[in-house]
């Protein structure tokens, strides 16, 4: 091995360690203060409907940025885009810690919503680039969505403990310090693969025969393969799923006595054990070559646990819905990095930002949004919330099951002539 590809080798390590690292950071600003939800509502005085639009909001915009925020990340530089988030996330979670009113704690969350985007689209692109031509490609990108796991016992379980000593405005404050630490540290080691400097200075040198396509013409070019709608309706059951379960599952048990450090610790088990899902998944479809199969598992786990989650709400067996929380999370995680996969393999790893732009956007919009608060909204109208499980049971059927049925389960990348006929 000479000595660059030493480097490029540690250097994907380094990198997916930082990615993984901001990855988990940021879900004290996307996702800390739920555990703090009934300490918000009574603080602000608000109802549960005003409180799923909390989450709503920031699902909401992040679905909307995200949209610019895979076209920016592929322009301007994933690293420089992850980099530049976490500031933004640092400066909102500061903001939203010392906002009086409701509409401005609102307009607060729509603005991290914003710096969400860049930090799930940019992490992403980094990983692909620097595991592209690897053998390592789904360990790489199971080891980022691992973040999830480790973001949801980090914001969850840990942060709610400074949440509940220093209540929820000061425990904000300390969080977006932790965030501006990450920042620091990405802004001095965080480093694009080198194929990214080697196309900028191409582009500068030849920019006559850079006659790929910009703007609308070449998203829309992107985002309608068939291998990027499909994994697009996956991450919307994948993303609506968490939302429910890390916003809702701990007002549902605080409201049965449980405490807060618990509930969120029950809720945190549902992304951390989809670590071990993910990097399974990864790891097995590196070595065997098909997804579809996983993926298929994956989808059929998450909605017959949501099904037994939502009886068990009905019920009052509390205690079987935090023992299915885990299930629910292992499963989802399983499928989750594969469909990923499917849409680098689909458009290429110069386009593979924005394919993951536009997934990312329809998880945000429809997943992130919808489903919160719908629970919510059900939960004030029926007084359950077993009718928003079972809503969001039988939508995981159609989106995690029957639509990725018809997905090409191919392991290869395009070519850079099939690369460059994308872009035209």
């Amino acid at each position: 091995m000479t000595l660059n590809e030493e480097v490029k080798s540690s250097g994907k390590w380094i990198a997916l360690i930082l990615c993984v690292l901001s990855s988990v950071v940021i879900n004290i600003p996307y996702l800390g203060y739920s555990t703090a939800l009934p300490q918000i509502m009574l603080d602000l005085n608000i109802n549960y409907t005003q409180a799923s639009i909390l989450s709503s909001a920031t699902a909401l915009t992040a679905g909307i940025g995200v949209l610019f925020g895979g076209i920016l990340a592929d322009k301007w530089g994933p690293a420089r885009s992850v980099t530049f988030a976490l500031l933004w996330l640092a400066i909102g979670q500061i903001i939203f810690a010392f906002m009086p009113s409701y509409s401005l704690i609102l307009a607060t969350r729509m603005f991290i919503g914003l710096g969400v985007t860049l930090i799930f689209a940019g992490t992403m692109a980094v990983v692909v680039r620097w595991f592209e031509g690897t053998n390592h490609m789904g360990v790489g990108v199971g080891g980022l969505l691992s973040s999830d796991g480790l973001g949801g016992m980090f914001s969850l379980y840990g942060y709610a403990f400074i949440l509940s000593y220093f209540g929820w405005r000061t425990g904000s404050a300390i969080g977006a310090a932790v965030v501006f630490a990450m920042f620091l540290i990405c802004y001095f080691y965080l480093r694009e693969h080198p194929s990214y400097y080697q196309e900028e200075k191409e582009k500068k040198l030849h920019p006559v025969n850079n006659t790929e396509q910009t703007g609308f013409k070449r998203w829309v070019s992107i985002v309608m393969q068939k291998n990027v709608l499909i994994p697009a309706c996956f991450i919307i059951g994948y993303i609506g799923a968490n939302a429910v379960i890390v916003y809702w599952i701990p007002t549902i048990l605080q409201e049965q006595g449980w405490s807060s450090e618990l509930a969120g610790f029950i809720s945190a088990l549902y992304p951390f054990v989809g670590i071990a899902g993910a990097l399974a998944s990864g790891s097995i479809s590196d070595r065997v070559g098909k997804k579809k199969p996983l993926v298929l598992i994956s989808g059929l786990g998450m909605a017959a646990s949501f099904i037994v989650s939502a009886i068990a709400i009905g019920a009052g067996q509390y205690t079987l819905l935090a023992a299915m929380l885990p299930i629910a999370g292992f499963c989802a995680y399983i499928g989750s990095p594969l469909v990923y996969i499917w849409a680098a393999n689909a458009v290429g790893v110069k386009n593979v930002a924005t394919a993951n732009g536009f997934i990312l956007a329809a998880g945000f919009l429809i997943g992130g949004t919808l489903y919160p608060f719908v629970c919510g909204y059900l939960k004030d109208i029926l007084g359950t919330y077993s009718s928003g499980f079972m809503a969001a049971a039988i939508s995981l059927v159609i989106l995690n099951v029957i639509i990725p049925l018809f997905a090409d389960d191919t392991n290869e990348f395009v070519t850079d002539d099939e690369n460059k006929a994308i872009a035209n």
